[in-house]
């Protein structure tokens, strides 16, 4: 057997026991271990070997294992075009941050924005502008800002549902959304609030 012989077969071996630490908790948190991001990260650099054993994780009852499963192909791109049938059933999925995850992960492996984008406008409707993950679902619609117009009433609703005040939270949510509403759609802010 040769290097890269050995080098697939020691992929095989390692990647399920990779898989299955994407779940690992820190702590009694709900929060991914360090061990679950550098497994997120090492699969990432085993594909091809380890597309369909990410895929597979689309079915594990863990929300976290499914987020991280999507989140490493994310990371793949382009080579992941393969799991594209599989993150697509991963849009229908009960969690919205697993949804989310899945929708990220279509654009990154090259996906039309078109079949996705709709479940991040609709996690938006499930989220305030503090919530957890709004900086993921703002990334994921600034990044197809050219298929995101469907999202600026819903944009427009979460900046009128943040009062204008000097309390920096408030400060700094109504910023983060004007300035996606600017970049999706410029025409939608007045020049007066641009400034």
């Amino acid at each position: 057997m040769g290097i890269r012989g050995s080098q697939s077969a020691s992929k095989n071996i390692i990647i399920p026991e990779l898989v299955e630490m994407l779940g690992d908790r820190e702590g009694k948190t709900t929060e991914p271990s360090e061990l679950a991001s550098t497994s997120l990260w090492a699969l990432s650099k085993m594909a091809p070997e380890s597309i369909v054993p990410l895929t597979h994780t689309f079915t594990n009852q863990d929300r976290i294992t499914r987020m991280m499963g999507a989140g490493s192909l994310s990371l793949i791109g382009p080579k992941a075009k393969s799991a594209i049938p599989a993150l697509k059933l991963l849009l229908k999925d009960k969690d919205v941050d697993v949804r989310l995850a899945a929708a990220n992960a279509l654009g990154k492996v090259g996906c039309n924005p078109d079949e996705f984008i709709d479940v991040v406008v609709d996690a938006l409707r499930e989220s305030s502008a503090s919530s957890d993950f709004l900086d993921f679902r703002l990334d994921i619609l600034v990044d197809y800002k050219e298929h995101a117009k469907s999202a600026i009433p819903v944009l427009l609703d979460m900046l009128k549902a943040v009062p204008e005040s000097s309390n920096l939270t408030n400060m700094m949510d109504r910023q983060r959304l004007l300035g996606v509403i600017q970049q999706i759609s410029p025409e939608t802010i007045p020049k007066s609030k641009r400034e």
